[in-house]
């Protein structure tokens, strides 16, 4: 890969780092979940660019491979099982008006794919 383009993809990983950290957050809910999942992104779109030499949206390319390496991620059983004490026998409703809050819950409610198209 010439010097340019590694320079090109270093200031691409550099700058868009937050935005994809926010969509992931989004996805998964989870602030460690999405720390991780970032990583991994920028992982394959560092290789993919690399490997085929140059990528003409490198932002649409990262953003779906966040995208789809979150989906894959649910897919694995053992994101399937979750252990709880005790199961509510109802759901809590939200008492905080904050329109964050409100949309983080009903993302979180979504199953996988829908979150992700949303997002």
């Amino acid at each position: 890969m010439a010097r340019g383009a590694e320079a090109a993809l270093h200031a691409f990983v550099e700058g868009r780092r937050t935005a994809l950290f926010r969509s992931a957050l989004l996805l998964c809910g989870d602030r460690d979940e999405a720390d991780d999942l970032v990583q991994t992104t920028l992982v394959k779109v560092v290789l993919g660019a690399r490997r085929y030499g140059r990528l003409d949206n490198l932002e649409a390319y990262a953003r779906k491979t966040l995208v789809n390496t979150f989906i894959a991620g649910r897919r694995r059983f053992w994101r399937r099982e979750r252990a709880y004490g005790e199961l509510p026998d109802v759901a809590a409703r939200p008492t905080d008006r904050d329109t964050g809050l409100v949309v983080r819950a009903a993302l979180a409610a979504l199953p996988p794919k829908q979150r992700a198209v949303l997002v």
